[in-house]
C-alpha cells in the first residue's frame, strides 16, 4: 500500500490532477471493520502499529541489525523467489537470472516498446517491498513475499516475445522436467514427511499426545517460537486435551510438571535460553527431554519446586489464542 500510494502520489503531482486523491476515501468502507474492533478493544490493532514502526521489541537480547540479519534479507530478495521456481537447482537459478536479465535488457532496450510501463512497475513493486522490508527488524516469513510468485512466473513466461524462442522453450522444458523429478521425488518421500516435519499437522498430534501422555493430571506448559504464539503447538495441545479430559494443562504457567515446547529459533537475536531465563524464569536443567525431528524441535520436561514457581513469568507472554 506504501508503494502504490507513493507511485499515485507522483502521477498526481506530474499531472497535477490532485483530486484523484479523494478516490483513497474509498478505503474508509473495507477499513471500517478494523476501526470497530479497534474501538471495541481498546485499539488493540493500532497500539501494534506503533510498535511496529517504532521497532519496539521488547523481547530481543540482542540488536537485530547485524550481518546475519542484512545477509538474510539479501538473500531472500535476491534468490527467495527463484527458488521457489526452479526448487532451489543452482543450475536452473544461474539460467533464470540469465533468461531475466537477457529478457528485461530487450525490453528496455526498445524505447517504443508499449509494455515497458508494466515491467517497470513489477521491478519498482519487487525491489521496492525489499527496500522498505530492510526497516523491519523481525522475520521475514516465506509468505511474506509469496504473493511475488506467480507475478515473477507470468514476467519470465513473457520473456517469449523478447528471446530467441527456441532457447527459450529449451529453459521452459528443462524447467518443467526439473520441477517434475523434484515433485515426483517429494511425492516418494512422503512417508518420511508426516509426523516427521514441522509443516505436518501429525508432527503437532503427536507431539502434544507425547506430553499428555507422559503428564500428570495438572501441568503447566510454554511454547517457544520465532513468532511469539506458537500456534501449530498451541493448537495441538488445545486438540488433545479433548481427549485427556482427565487432564489439565494450563500455557504459559507455571506448575509442579512443567513444559517447554521448543522450536528452534534461526533469529541470532532470539534465543531460547535467554526466553527460558528471562521471560519464564526457569533456571536449571530439564529432568527429561523429549527429542522429535532433526531439526532439534523437543519438548523439555521440569520438576519445579515451590520457590521456582513463585518465580513470575513475563507479563507480556500470551495466554490467549487471538485472531484466529
Amino acid at each position: 500500500m506504501i508503494l502504490t500510494f507513493i507511485l499515485i502520489l507522483f502521477n498526481v503531482i506530474k499531472h497535477k490532477k490532485f483530486y484523484h486523491l479523494l478516490a483513497f476515501l474509498i478505503l474508509i468502507i473495507p477499513l471500517s471493520t478494523y476501526i470497530i474492533f479497534d474501538l471495541r478493544h481498546n485499539f488493540l490493532q493500532t497500539r501494534s502499529l506503533i510498535n511496529f514502526f517504532s521497532q519496539n521489541i521488547k523481547n530481543t537480547n540482542k540488536n537485530f541489525y547485524n550481518w546475519e540479519i542484512i545477509k538474510q534479507k539479501i538473500t531472500h530478495s535476491v534468490g527467495s523467489e527463484l527458488n521457489f521456481i526452479t526448487d532451489r537447482n543452482i543450475l536452473l537459478n544461474f539460467f533464470t537470472i540469465i533468461i531475466l536479465f537477457i529478457g528485461f535488457y530487450q525490453v528496455f532496450k526498445n524505447k517504443k516498446d508499449k509494455n515497458k510501463e508494466i515491467y517497470l512497475l513489477f521491478l519498482y513493486l519487487y525491489f521496492g517491498y525489499w527496500l522498505i522490508v530492510i526497516f523491519y527488524k523481525g522475520i521475514i516469513w516465506w509468505h511474506y513475499y509469496w504473493p511475488f510468485l506467480p507475478l515473477l512466473s507470468i514476467i519470465v513466461a513473457s520473456f517469449i516475445k523478447y528471446i530467441n524462442k527456441k532457447a527459450f522453450f529449451v529453459f521452459i522444458i528443462t524447467l518443467i522436467a526439473c520441477s517434475f523429478y523434484t515433485k515426483t521425488q517429494l511425492i516418494i518421500k512422503t512417508k518420511n514427511y508426516f509426523g516427521q516435519e514441522k509443516s505436518s499437522w501429525l508432527f503437532y498430534k503427536n507431539m502434544a499426545k507425547t506430553i499428555y501422555e507422559d503428564a500428570p493430571k495438572n501441568f503447566g506448559y510454554f511454547i517457544f517460537s520465532d513468532d511469539n504464539f506458537g500456534y501449530p503447538s498451541w493448537y495441538a495441545m488445545n486438540y488433545m486435551g479433548k481427549f485427556y479430559k482427565n487432564k489439565k494443562a494450563i500455557i504459559h504457567e507455571k506448575k509442579e510438571t512443567t513444559y517447554l515446547i521448543i522450536d528452534p529459533s534461526d533469529n541470532p537475536g532470539y534465543s531460547k535460553e535467554w526466553w527460558q531465563k528471562n521471560m519464564v524464569k526457569i533456571d536449571k536443567n530439564p529432568e527429561k527431554v523429549f527429542q522429535f525431528n532433526k531439526s532439534n524441535f523437543r519438548v523439555e520436561k521440569y520438576k519445579l519446586n515451590e520457590l521456582d514457581v513463585k518465580k513470575e513469568i513475563d507479563p507480556t507472554l500470551i495466554k490467549t489464542l487471538i485472531f484466529r
